[in-house]
């Protein structure tokens, strides 16, 4: 990882929060916001799981489902965040969900932050990243025809 990039992400999750604040100050308890919203492409819990939604759409309409949690992948078993569930299904219900949904990735993405190892990562998957040139030089050895 560059020097100083973790110092960059905590700076971007303080800035992308304080702005969180903001969206929300304006929006959440607009009344004109909250008329266009509320009651508005209402898809039932039954209907989200019929037509195969996934994600905001599934949650909003009170289905706690979040893959993450279910079949966790990567490091998502090593941090804690809430799967944030709608109630009416509405267009109102689906926005405070996916606001919520930002508000536990920055909870994400500051226990990683904490959670880093000192010094540095590098993994051994060559898909990802190459080899040390030491090891790479007895592949091809070994490789060569």
């Amino acid at each position: 990882m560059p020097l100083g990039l973790m110092d960059d992400i905590y700076e971007f999750a303080t800035k992308f929060s304080e702005r969180l604040d903001e969206v929300e100050d304006v929006l959440t308890t607009n009344r004109i916001w909250v008329q266009r919203t509320k009651d508005i492409g209402v898809v039932t819990a039954e209907d989200a799981l019929n037509y195969g939604f996934s994600g905001v759409m599934l949650r909003g309409s009170g289905i706690k489902w979040d893959l993450r949690k279910a079949q966790p992948y990567d490091a998502y078993h090593l941090v804690d965040f809430d799967v944030p569930i709608g109630t009416k299904g509405d267009c109102y219900d689906r926005y405070l969900c996916r606001v919520e949904e930002m508000r536990q990735s920055l909870r994400i993405v500051d226990q990683c932050l904490n959670k880093m190892p000192p010094g540095e990562v590098k993994t051994d998957d060559a898909k990802l990243t190459p080899p040390s040139r030491e090891e790479m030089k007895v592949i091809m050895k070994f490789n060569y025809f």
